[in-house]
């Protein structure tokens, strides 16, 4: 039995005194999917930094078995202001969302432990059910479809441009308000 790393409480990511935001950051392709870079930042105040942030405060919870793009897509929505955890297998991401909701899940379709469906087909049950964006490598036609029975908020295919997530992001956590 594999041990699990433990997660960070969504709370634990607003310790930092400047958030970053995302023109601190230059995109650099890596494996076909932007990977931000830091970058000199603008001169701001923390008070107009704030209020450019486009998912002030948002919630998100980051489900891929790749390092790589948990990584890349976690700095970009913290640079735009969400609190993040994430986990890359789907009972993790189950056990998560149950005792620590977040506003919206970023979902991988293909996972270990529990697929992206079965993750989704279960937290679409739960009384406070986050919204859900689920990203694939699969352009299969079908598989979009039954994503959208079980409920799925958005559907996007992989390499996933990080500012067309950002603002499918904005646009599901602004339409729960």
């Amino acid at each position: 039995m594999g041990s699990l790393a433990p997660t960070k409480p969504f709370g634990c990511l607003t310790d930092t005194l400047r958030r970053a935001t995302i023109r601190d950051y230059e995109p650099q392709q890596c494996g076909g999917h932007d990977i931000p870079q830091r970058t000199e930042p603008d001169r701001m105040t923390m008070t107009e930094q704030a209020e450019d942030l486009r998912l002030k405060e948002a919630k998100v919870l980051i489900v891929d078995d790749d390092p790589e793009i948990r990584t890349a897509i976690d700095h970009a929505l913290q640079a735009e202001g969400a609190l993040t955890q994430f986990c890359g297998d789907g009972n993790t991401a189950v056990r998560i969302i149950e005792t620590d909701p977040p506003d919206l899940v970023i979902l991988d379709m293909m996972l270990p432990k529990r697929s992206g469906f079965l993750v989704l087909e279960k937290i679409k049950q739960f009384e406070r059910c986050p919204r859900v964006v689920m990203v694939t490598a699969n352009e299969g036609k079908r598989h979009q479809v039954y994503a959208e029975a079980l409920g799925v908020d958005g559907y996007l295919l992989k390499p996933v441009r990080l500012e067309r997530l950002i603002a499918l992001v904005e646009e599901l956590v602004d339409s729960e308000d």
